[in-house]
């Protein structure tokens, strides 16, 4: 009963001497060959070197193993594995799946996408998909899932967050106008205090005696004044809301303005003292 066979030789003359087993009964064969392209694996001496080149062929069962790693001769010449080294555990594509794994699933040990699907066949293992069958890719669903699942919650919370930011401008929109309603009041005690001195000054004009108390008491006012009066970068984020700009807005105009207006008094009241003490 005939088992296996094969074909040995190349493309010109070659010649068999010998033949014989080994102990474990594979063949033996000596000979000549004047072939360019004689067939060899793992040879001392790959190279054709002259006419007539000999040979020492040594051929093994290809049902047989000769490495121990449970692979046969015949599959891993076929796949392109080494059969005289055991690499039952490697992983040369590096798809995550063993040479082992990869025998049991059919897949190609040198292809990590054997199917080419866009994913390697270590991770459809490991979400139970075919590897060799790309439509029934369990991942391309889970993505679809989640990508789907991401897509409704934006749709979904992208105007609950616009809407709770809107509100959230407008609490801090009204607890900034009720501290600038506190700072309207501190300006006009202050404007109520300037026009004082203003009329104690055209009163007692002629007494530079009084002069240098008038002169301090501006001089207490303009401390008070010297505070920022607003946050640039704070009020820049308030003021792109529009309930903002029709309301603050108007606020902060008419802040800066008294501010400007109560320091500019102050400043043209001291010229007048420094004038009537000269």
């Amino acid at each position: 009963t005939l088992l296996w066979s094969t074909y040995l030789g190349g493309n010109e003359s070659d010649e068999r001497s010998k033949i014989c087993l080994d102990s474990e009964d594979n063949i033996i064969i000596t000979g000549y060959t004047s072939s360019p392209n004689f067939p060899t694996i793992n040879a001392f001496d790959n190279e054709w070197n002259a006419q007539l080149d000999a040979f020492i062929c040594h051929i093994y069962d290809p049902l047989f193993d000769i490495d121990n790693d449970s692979i046969s001769n015949i599959y891993e010449l076929q796949i392109g594995l080494d059969p005289f080294i055991n690499d039952l555990d490697q992983d040369p594509d590096g798809d995550g799946l063993t040479n082992r794994e990869e025998l049991n699933y059919k897949t190609d040990p040198f292809n990590e996408d054997t199917d080419g699907d866009w994913f390697s066949d270590g991770a459809e293992v490991e979400f139970g998909s075919d590897p060799l069958n790309k439509w029934s890719n369990k991942l391309i669903t889970y993505s679809l899932y989640t990508g789907l699942t991401v897509l409704l919650l934006i749709i979904f919370f992208t105007p609950i967050i616009f809407i709770f930011n809107q509100l959230n401008k407008r609490k801090k929109i009204a607890r900034e106008r009720i501290r600038l309603k506190t700072v309207f009041l501190l300006f006009s005690s202050l404007k109520e205090r300037i026009d004082h001195l203003d009329a104690q000054l055209i009163t007692i004009a002629s007494d530079t005696s009084h002069h240098n108390l008038i002169l301090s008491q501006l001089i207490e006012i303009h401390t008070e004044l010297t505070f920022d009066l607003f946050d640039d970068s704070y009020y820049d984020s308030l003021l792109d809301n529009r309930w903002a700009k029709n309301n603050l807005q108007h606020d902060i105009i008419e802040a800066t303005l008294s501010k400007i207006q109560m320091e500019e008094k102050i400043a043209s009241l001291l010229r007048q003292i420094i004038s009537l003490q000269k």
